[in-house]
């Protein structure tokens, strides 16, 4: 019994020696996901065995059986786990190792079936030719996986091929994760890149230098020393870094070219499908340029399959050959998969209900990587999906579409309203999504509550819906989803004729009350991201006042502002362009423009809790955007004065873009002696971008008040600002 033992241990050692060899390690290279071998009775087994792995996201879907000679059937189930690896976008799969021996399996198995992920694999016997009557079972399902990768997003405008990048594009961005105190010293990028074509850099001499570039920590709001560069072929990019100024564990960076670059150092490759990385850490000799192969994989992230130009012109990709532990001697069968690879759109199964579709889960195995896309006829009312679509569709958003309107459903959110179904009563629970257009009549008199409001003329944009989100159980109960935890992304057809400056996604409550969501104009869309569900219509929101006539010089800038909730009148009627605005004023308009709230409203005494700017104050003041006359008082009250103005806005934009106004030079205003020191570089910066300009004589009036509409126009620069 013991010898057995002893042997049986030695068998397992070789194994995992065989499996560390087979899957890769902290590099990120390709492998197959289900790799299985028999070995027969042999100098180090006593028993016949099979073993192997297979790397899953999901390792309660996996079993896996051995299809016998005699049509016998065995459950190959003793298995253990290894180190989870993981994909270029984080996601993690586990590695479930086999290791199977029978003293009655004395022949092969014809074939292995796998069950994985709610798919199911046949895997077809392979000679091995090294040894006798050894045989590998091998999927041609590969995955490029590697340890941990930090988060990071490629900038570039991929649109048009062949030409030079803008003086100030963005490049790349990335948040270094897991570092050591030593790392942080330096970047490698590879621009996008494949067999025949890559970036390119400007070879003439002296045009692409150091200065050319900028590193940027977003998370401080400060730009990281470069101290050396050096470009290589294929498009690779180094820096190095002040060992005082190196990259911190945590913090967004974005590398970009300079404001003052000359926009012909880097050449985007011509139409075609590229791959892209950066890598971030500690370069081994601390000598320029640095060393690529030193730098630990975490702190890499890959960008593969990218699009530049005109994906029309691009040909078809040639599918990845799959990686081969152990490739055969002889051609015997390969693996082969059920069902096909090539992504197909989930078909809605038809009802006896003409308003309700029904998708089967078998329909929510297609899509691409990043979605699952059910697309519906007009006038659907429901749509219904099991309550198990989150084990099938993944990490991947389900997304609805008809050709009015879009709604995207992450996973979290699906997740959400599964665990909201005891465990015993998910067979045959299904997730409802409930779509009710209101019809125009309904419609008119939903807007027409808001009549009362002096000088506003409200129009829908497109039609009108309300959304329902719930889990119905085999039993009939429904428990509706009010709250979500991740957005869902809504997408609303909006009339080509619409004014885009005047358009909003507004929920509407049943009393007609109004409430904003927001709303970016895409391809004639406006998307916004929604927290509930309830009725939502994509409006004009066309506010006039009294005092502010169309030929006024501010009055497109409020009109658009109004709009957008940002601003508002001190009366339905009048919106006071002349009266002086108070620091509250300011800062409220800030947090608007910029969505900042807090929590904490005490941060000022002579800010009162109740006071309607007290949020906006707190929040603004958080993101160090203001601050007060003293550590305490923030005098609420007070006109803003043109030279405090200059100081927040142009914090603000620092805040919102993710870097610093750039000073040109000393602005030669008449008045600049009367400018106080501390706000000098700021108007110098408010200059430089736009947001302020002098008065008559080339004054800039540092003490002059602000006025009301002087504050709209500005905060209308900020808004538009990048």
């Amino acid at each position: 019994m013991k010898s057995k033992l002893i042997r049986k241990i030695s068998m397992m050692l070789v194994f995992s020696i065989v499996i560390s060899v087979l899957m890769p390690g902290a590099s990120f290279a390709a492998t197959t996901v289900m790799y299985f071998k028999y070995q027969p009775i042999g100098p180090y087994e006593y028993e016949p065995v099979i073993d192997g792995y297979v790397y899953t996201k999901d390792p309660a879907s996996v079993s896996v059986r051995a299809n016998n000679s005699d049509n016998s059937v065995t459950l190959i189930t003793t298995k253990s786990y290894g180190e989870p690896l993981y994909d270029d976008n984080n996601t993690q799969y586990s590695v479930l190792r086999y290791y199977f021996a029978d003293s009655n399996m004395v022949q092969a198995p014809l074939s292995l079936t796998v069950e994985l992920e709610g798919s199911t694999y046949t895997l077809d016997l392979v000679w091995d030719s090294d040894r006798p009557n050894s045989y590998s079972y091998q999927s041609d399902l590969s995955l490029d996986l590697g340890s941990y990768r930090m988060p990071g997003n490629l900038l570039l405008n991929t649109v048009t091929a062949s030409t030079y990048l803008p003086a100030g594009s963005d490049i790349i961005s990335f948040t270094p994760s897991k570092m050591g105190n030593r790392e942080g010293e330096g970047v490698v990028i590879q621009l996008p890149f494949n067999n025949s074509s890559s970036t390119t850099f400007n070879s003439d001499s002296g045009v692409v230098q150091i200065s050319d570039f900028e590193v940027v920590d977003v998370t401080a709001n400060s730009i990281v020393n470069i101290t050396h560069f050096s470009l290589g072929e294929d498009g690779l990019l180094t820096f190095n870094f002040l060992y005082s100024n190196l990259l911190i564990q945590d913090h967004e960076y974005i590398v970009k070219l300079s404001a003052t670059s000359s926009g012909d150092e880097i050449m985007l490759p011509p139409d075609g499908v590229y791959t892209a990385s950066v890598k971030a850490g500690f370069f081994g000799n601390g000598y320029p340029p640095p060393v690529e192969g030193d730098i630990d994989d975490v702190n890499s992230v890959y960008f593969r399959n990218l699009t530049i130009g005109d994906p029309s012109a691009v040909p078809s990709a040639t599918p990845k050959p799959s990686a081969t532990p152990k490739p055969s001697a002889t051609p015997e069968p390969t693996a082969t998969q059920k069902p096909s690879v090539t992504p197909e759109p989930p078909v809605p199964t038809p009802s006896s209900n003409p308003d309700q579709v029904i998708v089967n889960g078998e329909s929510l195995k297609n899509g691409t990587k990043d979605k699952v896309t059910v697309d519906i006829a007009n006038g659907t009312k429901q749509v219904l999906l099991p309550a198990q679509a989150v084990e099938i569709i993944g990490d991947r958003k389900l997304e609805l579409n008809n050709d009015k309107m879009s709604v995207a459903i992450p996973e979290a959110v699906l997740k959400k309203l599964q665990s909201m179904v005891p465990a015993d009563k998910l067979a045959g629970a299904q997730i409802s999504f409930a779509i009710n257009r209101v019809s125009e009549s309904d419609t008119e008199q939903l807007l027409n509550k808001n009549s009362n409001q002096a000088n506003l003329n409200l129009k829908a944009a497109g039609d009108v819906y309300e959304f329902k989100l719930s889990v119905i159980t085999a039993d009939g109960k429904e428990t509706t989803l009010s709250q979500f935890d991740q957005p869902i992304t809504l997408r609303l057809k909006v009339r080509p004729d619409a004014n885009p400056a005047l358009l909003g996604v507004y929920y509407v409550a049943d009393d007609g009350k109004l409430e904003y969501v927001g709303g970016q104009l895409i391809d004639g869309e406006l998307v916004a991201e929604l927290r509930h569900f309830s009725t939502y219509a994509a409006l004009e929101y066309d506010k006039n006042f009294d005092d502010v006539p169309a030929h006024h010089w501010a009055s497109n800038v409020i009109k658009e502002l109004a709009a957008k909730q940002i601003i508002s009148g001190i009366s339905d009627a009048a919106f006071a362009p002349k009266q002086q605005m108070t620091r509250a004023e300011f800062a409220t308009l800030i947090a608007r423009t910029l969505q900042l709230t807090s929590a904490d409203t005490a941060v000022f005494a002579d800010v009162d809790r109740d006071n309607a700017a007290a949020g906006a104050i707190a929040a603004v003041n958080e993101a160090g955007i203001i601050v007060g006359r003293s550590a305490t008082i923030f005098a609420p009250n007070d006109p803003i004065t043109r030279e405090e103005m200059a100081v927040m806005v142009v914090r603000a934009y620092a805040y919102k873009n993710g870097k610093e106004a750039e000073i040109v030079s000393s602005y030669a205003y008449s008045d600049r002696k009367a400018v106080a020191a501390w706000a000098l570089p700021y108007i110098d910066a408010a200059s430089a971008i736009g947001f302020v300009r002098g008065q008559d004589n080339d004054r800039f009036a540092p003490k002059q008040v602000l006025t009301r509409a002087e504050g709209a126009q500005v905060i209308y620069q900020l808004l538009k600002s990048n």
